[in-house]
Formats: C-alpha cells, sequence, structure tokens
C-alpha cells in the first residue's frame, strides 16, 4: 500500500528590514499564542522562525533599540506556513516619555561574544561633559574607560588594542592605532561593542571591536541644526567664543533605491589670559569634520554603500 504523506505543522518566518531594505539582526520578535508567549530574535541576515504553530490567528511584536517598536503584527496560519516582510523604522524623533519595562533575559548559546550597544537617543541625552565630541558619552558602555588624556579603554585593554568601525570601515589612526576621528554625535544612529570571540575577519583586535553605525538617509528630506548661534566673549574686547555647531542633512537620491546623508560638525575653542599683553593673551582652536554617507540598492539583497570623512584642525599660540 502506498504511505500516506506525513503532514507538518505550518510554520511562521520571515525577515525584518529597515526603511532602506537592510536587514536588522538582533531584534526580538514575541509570538503571543495564548497564555505563554514565544521569543526568538532575528539573525545576521534579519531572518526569524516559529516552528509547529497551529492553524489560526496570531499576534507578533518586533522590538530592538534605536527602532521604533512594532506591536501587535496580525498573521494568520492556514494549512500553509506564513512568510512575512516587516518594515522596522529608526528612531528620528526625540521622546520625553520614558517607559521602563522589564523583560527576560534569554540565552542564547550560539552567541560566542560579548555585546553592548549606545543608541542615538541615549549618545544624545546623557549628561556629559563636552556632550559635542562622541568619545565623551562612549564610557556609558559597560567595560568602556575614558582616562583623563580622553583616550578611551575597552576591557581594561590598551586604547590601540580596539578596532574602531565606522560603517564597516575601520577608522582606527595608521600610526598610533588610536581612535581620534571627530565624527558628529547627531550623524551616529548606534555604537555597537564587541569583547571575546568576535572572529578572524578583526585580526588586530586584542581587545574587541567598537562600531559606529551612522545615517544612512531614507525617502524623506531631513535637516537637523544644533548650537547654530555663535557665542560671543567680551572680556578684554569682543571675540568669537567657545562654539560647537552641528548640522545634518539627508534625504532620497532615487526614492526606494537609493539615499544620501551629509553631518558637519565644527567645534572653536577660545582662551584668554588676563596677565599677558593684548595683543598675544588669547589662543583659538578650529576644529570640523564632515562625513558623507551614500547608499544604493542594487538588487533587493545586494546594495552598494561609500563613506567619506574628513577631519582638520588647527590652533593658535599652542606652544
Amino acid at each position: 500500500m502506498p504511505s500516506e504523506p506525513i503532514q507538518t505543522a505550518p510554520s511562521i518566518s520571515g525577515v525584518v528590514e529597515d526603511e532602506t531594505g537592510q536587514p536588522v539582526s538582533g531584534v526580538e520578535v514575541t509570538l503571543f499564542t495564548g497564555s505563554i508567549p514565544q521569543r526568538t530574535s532575528t539573525n545576521d541576515l534579519g531572518r526569524f522562525r516559529f516552528e509547529a504553530v497551529p492553524r489560526g490567528d496570531y499576534r507578533l511584536n518586533f522590538e530592538k533599540g534605536g527602532f521604533f517598536r512594532l506591536s501587535d503584527y496580525g498573521v494568520r496560519v492556514t494549512s500553509e506556513s506564513a512568510e512575512i516582510t516587516v518594515t522596522l523604522n529608526h528612531e528620528y524623533e526625540m521622546h520625553s516619555h520614558v517607559d521602563v519595562v522589564a523583560s527576560p533575559h534569554e540565552v542564547d548559546p550560539q552567541q560566542t561574544r560579548h555585546e553592548d550597544e549606545l543608541v542615538a537617543h541615549e549618545i544624545r541625552e546623557d549628561p556629559v561633559p563636552s556632550s559635542h565630541t562622541l568619545q565623551n558619552a562612549l564610557p556609558a558602555i559597560p567595560g568602556i574607560v575614558q582616562d583623563n588624556s580622553g583616550l578611551l579603554h575597552i576591557a581594561g585593554a590598551h586604547a590601540e588594542d580596539t578596532v574602531y568601525l565606522l560603517d564597516g570601515f575601520e577608522i582606527n589612526n595608521p600610526a598610533s592605532g588610536l581612535f581620534n576621528a571627530r565624527v558628529n554625535v547627531d550623524a551616529v544612529r548606534a555604537v555597537d561593542v564587541a569583547t571575546g570571540r568576535y572572529g578572524a575577519r578583526f585580526p588586530g583586535a586584542g581587545a574587541g571591536v567598537l562600531a559606529l553605525q551612522t545615517d544612512t538617509g531614507d525617502d524623506h528630506w531631513r535637516f537637523g541644526a544644533t548650537n547654530f548661534f555663535p557665542s560671543l566673549s567680551f572680556q578684554q574686547g569682543t571675540h568669537l567664543g567657545n562654539w560647537f555647531p552641528r548640522m545634518t542633512f539627508s534625504g532620497p537620491v532615487q526614492k526606494g533605491r537609493s539615499w544620501f546623508s551629509d553631518s558637519l560638525s565644527l567645534q572653536h575653542d577660545f582662551t584668554l589670559v588676563s596677565e599677558l599683553p593684548p595683543g598675544s593673551n588669547t589662543s583659538q582652536d578650529w576644529a570640523g569634520d564632515n562625513l558623507f554617507r551614500a547608499q544604493y540598492n542594487v538588487t533587493p539583497s545586494q546594495s552598494l554603500q561609500a563613506n567619506f570623512l574628513y577631519n582638520r584642525e588647527s590652533a593658535t599660540r599652542t606652544d
């Protein structure tokens, strides 16, 4: 007699993308199946899967730091498995309302490294001295210590023992190995720090890997300015005082296919020594940086990205 086909329970699977079509890893996905919800997280390709799901209507929640939470996403399971595509949008707006929610801590046996993350609103809102300097906000991540000279030490190691990445490109100083590049804090979406077993593609990472993720742009035009109006010093004359303006601009080149973002920040430090004679009693330090980033989606699964970071600094009477 011919054998009867084996009936398998359907499943719910899918992929999570951002607004530019790039996969989002590490998204916590919750499936509500009654009194006990099921949880999983997306892999490096943004994919997730729930096996052996009975037929019926279900709700899914998607949550990750730095993205707007997506709740009550409806899915219907029939005799066929359900395959969905979900889009999560990055956080752009600033919020003053805080929800404190306890979430279970799950251990992933496939995770061989320790990871911590600092997202955009934490970088901008944490009260730190000289908040216009990105390096001053990073000690908020556990395991990072900043010394008196401003250098970052991860996992107790020397500053040059860490690999620093900007959207996947290494930005360590080629001479010293330090992280002394300037990046506009308003352009940073998230900072990820990994210690432990992070793979052979980072051979110079003796202590860990610190990765900066910056704004790509999307199908909406966006412009932002911070500390735009300069300050003046009237001590022994009129001088341009300490001034730290920042500007960001992003938008589409071709909607749904390519985007760009540009972020500029300036820094002017003014020092006056009243004991010195006029004309030689002041010093000024100018510094600036500009980060331009572009992305083009060649196919739904392939994208081409480019970054250009420019830093420059000049000072008078620094000897």
